[in-house]
């Protein structure tokens, strides 16, 4: 396998394939070297050039290391030869072919060609083998960094031209109504592309569509007016001329390239989208939403206006004039909705909120900081994701906004808000009362007192006098009849308006049934919603179970993949939805019911067992869709749940979870992870031991509640008998790290979880297979439960020649630190422990670093330079409050913080030791000794003896009661240089005899020890 060739893939996301197998590296710093010399290839690029590349114009001093060693991690992966040193630089070997972009502009070479030689078979098969060869953006994982703009430049222009080259087979082809819905999709993406627009008037022409030929010039010259401040091309006024007369020289020839009906592209609506229809009533009501809107913009008003009132009343079409109103103004809108089926996925409404407008001319500080809320913005995620600076984020893309003209938020069906949405409208509605941010959003009574999030949003908002809500009520006969006259002309809207209880939706659904000549004033709703579904063609009939099961708005191409059917076979049940009003397109291209009504009539209508298979196909086509971000993995977990697909949902569970700690939702993963667990104990033994432990290890995450601790040690025991059963190594060395973890934080038992971690690693040692991760974590938490540590120096030793550890992992980093910290290494320790903490931060494991936070913060308090240390209390502070009010992070770090006080004062001590008994108070009495331990020096380096030795004895009492036998160890050598100090010789024998008692202490002890016999030898 090693000799066969390297397939590079660039017209997307990275891949790297060879034999088949997919090799390319997972780190993302290797994954941005390698696509440096790909987009250099051919060509040699020096080491000072890759490293502004990967590093910006400040790199760490350790960059060109860090570059040898990514060179050798890729040099694995590609074989020996893959990369070659040049000089002071580095190539890619690479043959011609090898990377999908060459042969990409090698089939748009041919299809040249073949246009040239009027070859249209030709040019169908190589324009539609260009094209096929694209799976997203070009370079996406690089898509902002400066090295690599022109190779994407060039691309897309290649990409465009291939478009229109597919597009002038089609029309080659005779076919101009099939190449039309392909034609509106490239004018959309390239609408200065004249070219396009020649072709989409030709095509409609020929379809017999002369005046729609005539309005795309119109839209064709607006868009060229507008972006360039030109008029359109002679070649397209010619055409617009040759249609007026209807020229029979249009009926024969091409003279530009059409549009082509791709499986890639998703269909769209061919007609302009309609303005809603005219507003009936609601005169006081849409003046009181237009009053709010006019406030907010002039920054009278903070808060949220609020549109209140029953399903199908008439709240979304209100939102619609908010809209209408704000485009009018020249506001930039951002619009956004909730959805039942997603009360689980975080930050939902905003996401889509935020994807509705151009972000792209925002600062880039402002866009990086939503790189995890909008993977497509960036190619790396910030050092720190946290709901605290997501906030600020969503707050500052708001405020950035608003300095040249209003921005207005519409927020659709407020009563399925999740939790996190919630908490960050609550937040911006705080914090941009001083902007001209208008927030407007609808809400359901009924359903809002179901959410507890969304219903204390509107308390909250409500108490501090933020909230302007508006009530829709009934509507009166004259307003019914103006929204039903032109359905069923002469009804009697009375009738309709009693009988409907003046709820709008309700009367055009009985005005629609009675111009039918049913008996529609006796019918319910949600029946003669039924009523319209059941007259859909039977090829749109067959969508709207599946479009019901989806929840909320599906993508053409997913559906297509659902329904195991063509895209194009949708184009047209579809538009025919879309003309009934049934379906509505939405701004992102995806289609949903026009009310949620209609899509609850839909699903009503299905068996219980058919609405599990329909769940359970939706589950399986979203979680095997390429997600690397896990954006679908809440979605195809719930569609597994509903389905009773048990392995589906367990592990699109395990990746939801995680999505969520990235978010700091930290409610919604425990509610995943809680879900997946109920599903992977209906799996066998082999599959559900390696999954139940990934969604206990998400349980177990500092900033999540541990309840049932004794619950989860009873299952986790079980967890661990049955790896051993089936041999399952890593699982078995997983399971027990996990329970030594939950002894330690969950009940303060450290013997217990020295002697569960022991035994792990024990598995690891035995195992000798390439369970690197677990091994790390092994030996980290060794260092950190001080076992063995002579030992456990050795193993880190060791692990130093395991592939790039020293620079990807941050639990080797973590671990080193420790270890070198206890070895008396000051200066390693502070580099291993401060490059533990980026490592950390870049994958959002904020525990990682906040513990590393901790311990290079009391390594330096210790031995080392405090003063150094200090800026790094404030970002400590932060840590912890990312972590939630549930652990002892907090307390810990003010403990800290007050630790450092006493460095400057003295006096501080009492505040210090005021930390400590709230750390003591709530069960963390397991850190308590190591501070007072610090405490204890820094009084005995003033000459405060009897401050010192009051510490002193105070930790050596909470050591031998937690169990941490250096710091016994540290507290007795300290009442030994004490009692040297005083001269106390007896004092001094007994307390050097204690410490020495210990197995195996730190360097920093021992010389304590040889301080305080140097000290007692100079007082005999």
């Amino acid at each position: 396998m090693a000799d066969e060739p390297v397939d590079y893939r660039l017209l997307g996301p990275l891949e790297v394939h060879r034999a088949g197998e997919r090799i390319e590296p997972k780190s993302p710093k290797q994954r941005m070297l390698l696509l440096d010399l790909l987009v250099h290839r051919g060509r040699s690029v020096s080491r000072d050039r890759l490293i502004e590349d990967l590093w910006g114009e400040d790199p760490p001093a350790t960059a060109p290391g860090v570059l040898q060693n990514y060179v050798s991690a890729l040099r694995r992966i590609l074989g020996p030869e893959g990369i070659q040193t040049v000089g002071a630089g580095y190539s890619l070997a690479i043959e011609p072919g090898q990377a999908d972009a060459d042969r990409f502009e090698h089939l748009i070479e041919r299809a040249r060609a073949a246009r040239l030689a009027g070859d249209a078979g030709g040019l169908q098969r190589h324009s539609s083998a260009a094209l096929g060869l694209w799976r997203g953006d070009p370079l996406v994982d690089v898509a902002y960094e400066p090295f690599a703009r022109a190779s994407i430049a060039q691309l897309d222009a290649l990409r465009a031209e291939a478009v229109e080259l597919q597009l002038e087979a089609e029309m080659l082809a005779g076919r101009p109504r099939e190449a039309i819905p392909g034609l509106e999709a490239a004018v959309d993406a390239h609408p200065l592309r004249e070219q396009l627009w020649w072709l989409l008037m030709l095509a409609l022409y020929r379809s017999g569509r002369q005046a729609e030929a005539l309005r795309a010039f119109q839209r064709a010259r607006r868009a060229v007016t507008d972006q360039l401040g030109l008029e359109p091309s002679t070649r397209l006024r010619e055409l617009e001329e040759a249609i007026l007369a209807q020229d029979p020289a249009l009926d024969d020839g091409l003279a530009a390239p059409s549009v082509r009906r791709s499986n890639a592209g998703r269909p769209r609506s061919t007609r302009a989208a309609p303005l809603p229809p005219a507003l009936a009533g609601r005169h006081r009501e849409r003046a009181a939403v237009l009053g709010y809107l006019s406030a907010a913009w002039s920054r009278k008003e903070p808060g949220l206006c609020l549109l209140q009132g029953e399903p199908g009343i008439g709240k979304t079409r209100l939102l619609e004039e908010a809209h209408l109103a704000a485009v009018a103004a020249g506001s930039i809108v951002l619009t956004g909705r909730s959805y039942e089926a997603e009360t689980g996925r975080p930050f939902g409404a905003w996401i889509d909120a935020l994807r509705s407008v151009d972000l792209g001319a925002l600062p880039d500080a402002v866009r990086v900081e939503l790189v995890p809320l909008l993977p497509e913005l960036g190619n790396e995620r910030p050092d720190v994701d946290d709901p605290a600076r997501l906030h600020d984020a969503v707050t500052a893309v708001l405020t950035t906004m608003a300095a040249d003209t209003s921005v207005t938020v519409l927020l659709d069906d407020l009563h399925w808000l999740d939790a996190s949405s919630a908490s960050l409208l609550h937040y911006v509605a705080r914090h941009v009362g001083g902007d001209s941010v208008a927030l407007v959003a609808t809400t359901r009574v009924a359903e809002l007192d179901v959410n507890l999030s969304a219903s204390r949003l509107v308390g909250a908002l409500r108490r501090d006098d933020q909230l302007r809500s508006i009530a829709l009520g009934p509507l009166d006969a004259k307003a019914i009849a103006a929204l039903t006259d032109s359905i069923a002309p002469g009804a009697d809207a009375a009738l309709i308006a009693e009988a409907s209880n003046g709820n709008p939706l309700f009367a055009m659904e009985m005005a629609r049934g009675l111009a039918r000549g049913d008996d529609a004033l006796s019918s319910r709703l949600d029946a003669l919603l039924g009523d319209r579904l059941s007259r859909l063609s039977a090829g749109a009939a067959m969508l709207v179970p599946w479009l019901a099961a989806f929840g909320r708005g599906a993508d053409p191409s997913v559906l297509a993949e659902v329904v195991n059917r063509p895209v194009e076979e949708l184009v047209d049940p579809l538009g025919e939805m879309e003309h009934h009003g049934v379906l509505q397109v939405l701004a992102d291209g995806t289609y949903d019911f026009n009310h949620d009504l209609v899509r609850a009539a839909a699903y009503k209508r299905l068996s219980t067992p058919r609405r599990a298979m329909l769940h359970t196909r939706i589950g399986a086509v979203l979680a095997s869709a390429p997600d690397p971000d896990d954006m679908l993995a809440p979605e195809a977990a719930r569609h597994a749940d509903a389905g009773g697909d048990s392995a589906t949902c367990a592990r699109a569970s395990v990746r939801a979870a995680r999505r969520c700690l990235r978010l700091g939702a930290y409610r919604d993963a425990e509610d995943h992870a809680l879900r997946g667990r109920r599903h992977a104990r209906r799996l066998p033994p082999e599959s559900r031991v390696p999954i139940d432990l990934q969604l206990i290890h998400t349980l177990l995450h500092p900033a999540l509640r541990l309840h049932d601790a004794g619950d989860l040690a009873s299952d986790l025991t079980d967890l661990c008998a049955e790896a051993q059963r089936l041999e399952l190594s890593g699982e078995l060395s997983s399971g027990l790290y996990l329970l030594s973890r939950l002894h330690y934080w969950g009940w303060g038992d450290i013997p217990r979880a020295r002697i569960l971690m022991q035994r792990a690693f024990d598995v690891i040692a035995a195992a000798g297979g390439p369970h690197v991760d677990p091994i790390l974590e092994g030996a980290r938490c060794l260092a950190y439960l001080e076992i063995d540590m002579e030992r456990t120096t050795g193993l880190f030793g060791q692990l130093a020649g395991l592939h790039d550890l020293a620079t990807r992992s941050h639990q080797y980093q973590w671990g080193l630190g420790l270890v070198r910290a206890w070895n008396g290494d000051v200066d390693g320790a502070r580099q291993a422990l401060t490059e533990a903490i980026t490592l950390a931060g870049a994958r959002d494991d904020h525990w990682a670093v906040f513990e590393c936070s901790a311990r290079l913060l009391l390594l330096e308090a210790d031995v080392g330079d405090p003063d150094e240390a200090r800026p790094l209390l404030g970002d400590l502070a932060s840590a912890a409050a990312r972590l939630g009010a549930g652990g002892s992070e907090a307390r810990f770090a003010s403990a800290i913080a007050a630790l450092y006080r006493v460095v400057d004062e003295p006096s501080e001590m009492d505040t210090f030791l005021t930390e400590v008994a709230a750390l003591e108070a709530i069960d963390a009495r397991f850190l308590i000794p190591e501070l007072l331990g610090i405490a204890s020096q820094l009084a005995y380096r003033r000459g405060d003896l009897h401050q010192a030795s009051t510490l002193a004895r105070r930790a050596l009492h909470i050591a031998g009661t937690v169990d941490k036998p250096n710091e016994a160890a540290r507290a007795s050598a300290l009442l030994a240089c004490v009692a040297a100090a005083g001269r106390d010789a007896v004092g001094f024998a007994a307390h050097f005899n204690a410490a020495r008692k210990s197995a195996m202490v730190s360097v920093h002890v021992e010389n304590l020890l040889r301080e305080a016999a140097r000290l007692a030898d100079a007082r005999t």
